[in-house]
């Protein structure tokens, strides 16, 4: 058997192995993508809205959706490198959020007005850098992607209804004062608008007269 030969059924056996594993690669290059597209529209579409459950389930996928390994990971270098941009933004968002400014007080206490002004401005500025560091995270994620948005639109091209935000923040206030009822540090105000009138008359019920009753009246002895 000459080498030719040798080589012709080699290719045909390994021909359709390799077609095969191709399109695998293939289907999972486009899979991956997909995901990461589709996290990235949930965290676009839920940006106004950082409470969302949606949006925070999106986060929590970051670590998974944008961490290519095997065969991906080793041709697609330059993918790679965008993907750990993206890793470490979220490491730092991630971070910050895990450190909000404490309270200065407990869940027993009510805080007085003094305390809250003071606390507010350390809030503001957690809230703050947050934000910053979501907007730079979804850039990071942008660049992976192959998209461009200018940091104006991360910042400021959020749609969110003022009335969104009024019910979050009642559910959080109704929440917060179930919460102190509780607990035992406040308690449901009752508030009397006018009193029965003891001195009145006496109110008369009626009731309906029973049917052997209606009837007697109706026919009356003779």
């Amino acid at each position: 058997m000459s080498v030719t030969e040798v080589v012709t059924i080699a290719a045909i056996i390994i021909g359709p192995i390799l077609a095969v594993q191709a399109q695998k690669w293939i289907e999972r290059i486009t899979r991956v993508r997909h995901e990461k597209k589709q996290l990235f529209v949930t965290l676009m579409a839920t940006r106004g809205r950082v409470l969302h459950q949606d949006h925070v389930q999106a986060l929590n996928m970051i670590d998974i959706v944008f961490r290519s390994k095997g065969l991906i990971a080793f041709l697609f270098k330059k993918t790679r490198t965008k993907e750990l941009a993206v890793l470490e933004a979220w490491a730092e968002l991630r971070d910050a959020l895990f450190n909000a400014p404490a309270p200065p007080w407990t869940d027993h206490d009510r805080p007085s007005l003094e305390v809250l002004k003071e606390h507010q401005p350390k809030l503001d500025a957690w809230t703050s850098d947050c934000e910053r560091l979501r907007n730079e995270l979804l850039e990071k994620m942008a660049e992976a992607l192959g998209y461009h948005f200018d940091p104006l639109t991360l910042r400021k091209g959020a749609y969110n209804p003022k009335a969104y935000a009024d019910i979050e923040f009642a559910q959080i206030a109704i929440m917060e004062a179930l919460k102190r009822v509780a607990l035992g540090s406040a308690s449901i105000p009752i508030h009397i608008a006018k009193a029965p009138d003891m001195d009145g008359p006496p109110i008369v019920q009626s009731t309906s007269p029973t049917p052997e009753k209606s009837k007697k009246e109706r026919n009356p002895p003779s």
